[in-house]
């Protein structure tokens, strides 16, 4: 008798692993293991994204792209064992930037007073391409970092400064965003001095006017004169307004043809002061 034995082809048992597993961020090195078992000559070919990199990559450290990377672990026919193949993916996703806002070299709010300059600078730790400067959400600057901006502001205000890092395919959007208080430094200052009567005799009052201006609230005056030889301050007189017409009585106890001086002090409610 004869007997006929048909012999079936073995089935590989193929294994795809990943060191650290899925999904990582921008930078992490990555390990693909592609590895087949009771296959002629062991032979196993890797593919990721369609391509063969079993020489370049299997069980090799690599640097992987942002995105969906898709991997075949396939064991080739052979006459005593068939095609087998194992499929995974792996993700890469962006990482995170990191800029830093100075200014006048410090990552913090700022408070200056008018007519002085800032050193606005933005720096990009982490990430890669053109990073922006926004002054109260106004584009002043864009390019390369470090970017620098000098301004100088004469004008009271609260100044809102934001540094930006737009996002691309491999690192995300950042921003750092400080303010910068501009407060008052002008001196008030004087027009229109007056005296009432223009001629003055000794014993007589005298009214002795002048109007105050600034660009915040006056707090007050004082009046000063010298009618003793030497400048006597009157108390101070409270004030409020932008506009302020000062206003004193001085009896005047000078000899006939002595000149007698007056002027006014003041000061505004930010501590800038002067002298007419």
């Amino acid at each position: 008798d004869m007997f006929i034995f048909i012999i079936d082809k073995a089935t590989p048992t193929c294994n795809l692993s990943f060191i650290p597993t899925s999904p990582q961020e921008l930078g992490t090195t990555v390990n693909a293991s592609c590895s087949c078992t009771n296959t002629d000559n062991n032979s196993v070919v890797l593919y990721r994204n369609s391509v063969d990199v079993t020489a370049t990559e299997n069980n090799k450290n690599i640097s992987l792209s942002v995105g969906i990377h898709n991997y075949n672990c396939t064991s080739p026919a052979t006459q005593n064992y068939t095609y087998t193949e194992v499929s995974d993916t792996y993700t890469i996703n962006s990482t995170n930037s990191s800029i830093i806002l100075y200014l006048n070299s410090t990552a913090a709010n700022l408070t200056i007073k008018q007519h002085q300059i800032v050193n606005i600078t933005a720096v990009l730790f982490s990430g890669e391409g053109d990073i922006e400067l926004y002054e109260d959400g106004v584009l002043i600057n864009n390019g390369t970092s470090p970017l620098m901006n000098i301004t100088t502001y004469d004008t009271v205000t609260l100044i809102n400064i934001t540094a930006y890092f737009p996002a691309n395919v491999n690192y995300t959007a950042t921003s750092q965003t400080w303010f910068i208080n501009v407060t008052d430094a002008d001196e008030p200052w004087f027009s229109d001095p007056a005296q009432d009567p223009g001629t003055v005799y000794n014993g007589i009052n005298v009214t002795l006017n002048m109007t105050i201006w600034d660009n915040v609230d006056i707090a007050g005056y004082i009046l000063s004169t010298n009618d003793s030889g030497s400048w006597v301050n009157s108390s101070f007189v409270a004030a409020t307004g932008t506009q302020v017409i000062a206003s004193a009585i001085e009896v005047i106890d000078a000899t006939a043809g002595e000149t007698v001086g007056w002027r006014y002090y003041t000061n505004d409610t930010v501590g800038n002061v002067n002298v007419s």
